[in-house]
This record gives structure tokens, C-alpha cells and sequence, in this order.
């Protein structure tokens, strides 16, 4: 935008723009003015409070690989709280601060983890800590992760 010349306006014009749409959606205002540098820090609840994250949504998590003898599955356990994302692949960015994040106590399976060979090997990486990308899944199995990205964090898991 605009569809002439895109990415021609600064980043004050459309940092305005985005405030004066969210402002018509009646979006309460905050406490300080709407910047370009504090964008990607901005989480929207809806007017009932925060919602559960919707299946097959793309997800950010952190947690320990472990393969399920019984399944002959790849699982993380201690899962940390899924956070929307929009990207498949973290930003460098992303890897950093997850390696200060806290794990949880949930268990996901995970599917299609062998398709991120030669890149990913899980089988080096059991009983890592790692950062997990993907599409949320909720089904008669339980709660899974549709992978699309795995990275292990320096720290091991306990």
C-alpha cells in the first residue's frame, strides 16, 4: 500500500493508519502512542477475555523430545503454553528469546516430524530442549503439532 507505489509511506503514516483502523473497530486505546517498533509486541483478546487457541492454528512452543516406546511416536513433554504465530519458520529473534522460556506440563504428539530430514534429526536431539513450530492439532489422539519447524535450545531438558 498504496497499490502504486508499495512501501512508499513512512513508518509514522502507517502506524497511523493502523490506529485509526483499529480505532473505527473500536479498539481501546493504550496507554502510550502506537509505534512501529513495539508492533510485533501487540496481542489482541477479544471483548469476552482470551480465547483458546483454535485447532490448526500455527503455534509456537517450547518443550523436551522424547520418543513413545509404546507408540514408536515423537512427543515433546513439559510443553510450554502454545502462543500464535505466524511464521512456519522462527525469526532468529524468536530462537533467542524462547531459550529463556519456561516448560510447561503438557505432552504434544508430534506429526510429520521425520518429513524435516536431513535438516532434523530427532533422534539426536532426545531429551532436548527444543523449539517446536507448527499447526495445533485436537483429535481422538489428544493434542498434537503439525511440525513445520524443530530447533534445539542450548539447554537440556531435567
Amino acid at each position: 500500500m498504496p497499490r502504486g507505489a508499495p512501501a512508499s509511506l513512512s513508518d509514522e503514516t502507517y502506524t497511523d493508519i493502523l490506529a485509526y483502523i483499529l480505532s473505527v473497530n473500536m479498539f481501546p486505546a493504550g496507554s502510550k502512542e502506537l509505534n512501529a517498533s513495539e508492533l510485533d509486541r501487540i496481542q489482541f483478546v477479544g471483548h469476552n477475555g482470551p480465547a483458546p487457541i483454535p485447532t490448526f492454528a500455527l503455534i509456537t512452543v517450547i518443550g523436551c523430545l522424547v520418543k513413545n516406546s509404546e507408540t514408536n511416536e515423537w512427543n515433546l513433554t513439559n510443553v510450554s503454553v502454545p502462543t500464535r504465530t505466524r511464521d512456519e519458520k522462527p525469526k532468529p529473534s524468536d530462537v533467542q528469546a524462547s531459550a529463556a522460556k519456561s516448560l510447561g506440563t503438557d505432552t504434544f504428539r508430534l506429526v510429520y516430524v521425520d518429513d524435516l530430514r536431513p535438516a532434523f534429526i530427532p533422534e539426536q536431539n532426545v531429551g532436548h530442549k527444543l523449539l517446536a513450530n507448527g499447526y495445533l492439532l485436537r483429535n481422538a489422539k489428544g493434542i498434537g503439532l503439525t511440525v513445520t519447524w524443530l530447533e534445539s535450545m542450548p539447554s537440556a531438558c531435567k
